[in-house]
């Protein structure tokens, strides 16, 4: 290693990768003893590793490999051939983390990372508990392709559609994207010049509805839509109709709706955007188990086309609603879970939604209309739990804001509850917290706090509802100590 004017000079060698990360990163030591964490790996490979911020003092390094000298017997041809550093250098799209490795040992190595994330955090040993490893969606794509029903491109300066490079802003030209949902990667929009346009979101649901395509155009001082967006909106209306026109029948519906999201930063589920038609519609429904929901273009839902039948099958299971109990459904997007729950309870009893965005709320309020039983917040959950006491559990009148609380569901963002969140969840003592994440590290730190405020964590199933990415959702029962 050399260091010339305080600028480090990238170093390689060769090194034995032992174990994996949080973050889906092999893990070895380097012949001084340094920690190294290094992607694009496999736990058991000899692999030549390149550091570009080789820091003398750091106690750990983080690079890539670039060589593979005895490759793991689980090292497959990468899905998506694009996104192969090895074949392609570090300049790839991210996105695919995992397609190297074969989908089977994906979700043994995601085991083994929930139960590392809870031990080493959380102080939690997974083999006192119900732990079912991280396990396929009941609805398993082919190869773990084509699962995702929600895509985010942004756009360069060329107007291709894009996705970043991993750890960097650099974006990469993506024509086509293995893991987006075939009626997705139908639309065919790397062939549409989108100069003007900021970014485009993409949804798709499971009925035979339409996707849509959400245009976040460039603005003006003013917020109005520039002379490139409006030009970039008109091409690819045209070729929207020419995919109806060419791709199918006459009387086919259109290839896909169009709106335009007028929002400079966020994501679309932020509800903080004016969204307006193009063509089509601004909203698909999306159904689960026999239940239908209204999603806004701005709305939340679930990217794996099954995670929604999947998630909802395994928080019921956990939960064991019954008729008159009274549920709290925290980050409750437009209902997904809500809307089973309050047929658990039946109108006597009651589900509190709780949900911050505007947009998916909004969602919620129309997906929950004609369920009495279902009272429907717009509110921070932190702010809503403070206003929510506890009384003796005897009361059982869900017109009470303060009757007992039986159940809470909480499904946070990536960060988790947080420890204010938490902190009043158990002051409402619910017999049952059915907890679902999406990070194992701050689901770890949650259930610590939960474990330490006099609750065990009974059962825990992992779901691998992102293939061939290091992502994983957990789904976790936590009951009161004995």
């Amino acid at each position: 290693m050399t260091q010339t004017d305080n600028v480090l000079t990238p170093v390689e060698f060769e090194l034995q990768l032992t174990g994996i990360a949080h973050g889906g990163e092999s893990v070895g030591r380097a012949e001084d003893g340094r920690v190294v964490f290094a992607r694009y790996g496999i736990p058991g490979e000899q692999v030549t590793v390149r550091v570009d911020d080789p820091a003398p003092d750091a106690r750990m390094w983080r690079g890539d490999v670039i060589a593979v000298h005895e490759a793991s017997a689980h090292r497959v041809p990468h899905v998506w051939d694009s996104a192969d550093p090895l074949k392609h250098g570090q300049e790839v799209p991210g996105g695919a983390d995992f397609g190297h490795i074969e989908l089977s040992h994906q979700r043994e190595l995601k085991t083994r990372i929930v139960a590392e994330q809870l031990a080493r955090i959380g102080g939690i040993d997974v083999n006192e508990t119900d732990y079912r490893g991280v396990l396929p969606p009941l609805t398993d794509t082919d190869g773990g392709l084509g699962w995702r029903t929600r895509m985010a491109y942004a756009i360069d300066e060329q107007g291709r559609i894009s996705m970043r490079q991993a750890r960097s802003h650099t974006l990469i030209p993506t024509p086509r994207m293995p893991l987006q949902h075939p009626r997705l990667e139908a639309l065919r929009l790397g062939e549409v010049d989108l100069t003007g346009l900021e970014k485009i979101e993409l949804a798709v649901s499971n009925t035979d509805e339409p996707p849509l395509i959400l245009a976040v155009p460039t603005v003006t001082e003013t917020g109005e839509t520039t002379r490139a967006a409006r030009g970039s909106i008109k091409r690819l209306s045209q070729h929207v109709a020419g995919l109806t026109h060419n791709d199918g029948p006459a009387n086919d519906a259109p290839a896909a709706s169009i709106a335009i999201l007028n929002q400079i930063s966020g994501a679309a589920s932020d509800g903080l955007g004016r969204v307006e038609r193009v063509t089509g519609r601004t909203w698909l429904t999306q159904t689960a188990n026999g239940y239908s929901y209204r999603v806004t273009g701005e709305g939340f839902w679930q990217i794996h086309s099954s995670a929604p039948e999947t998630l909802m099958h395994d928080v019921m299971t956990y939960a064991e609603a019954q008729p008159g109990q009274r549920w709290l459904d925290l980050y409750a997007g437009a209902g997904l879970f809500t809307a089973a729950l309050a047929d658990a309870v039946g109108e006597s009893g009651e589900v509190v939604s709780i949900e911050g965005a505007p947009g998916t709320h909004r969602d919620a309020k129309r997906n929950l209309k004609d369920a009495p039983q279902a009272r429907i917040v717009q509110d921070r959950v932190e702010g809503a739990l403070a206003q929510l006491g506890h009384k003796p559990r005897g009361v059982r009148n869900r017109n009470q804001r303060h009757a007992a609380i039986d159940g809470i569901v909480l499904d946070p963002p990536r960060a988790g509850a947080g420890k204010v969140a938490i902190n009043r969840i158990v002051s409402l003592a619910p017999n049952r917290i059915v907890y679902v994440a999406c990070d194992p590290a701050a689901f770890a730190r949650d259930a610590r706090q939960l474990v330490r405020s006099g609750y065990q964590l009974t059962s825990l199933t992992g779901r691998d509802l992102y293939p061939h990415t290091h992502h994983i959702e957990t789904i976790a029962l936590f009951t009161p100590k004995p």
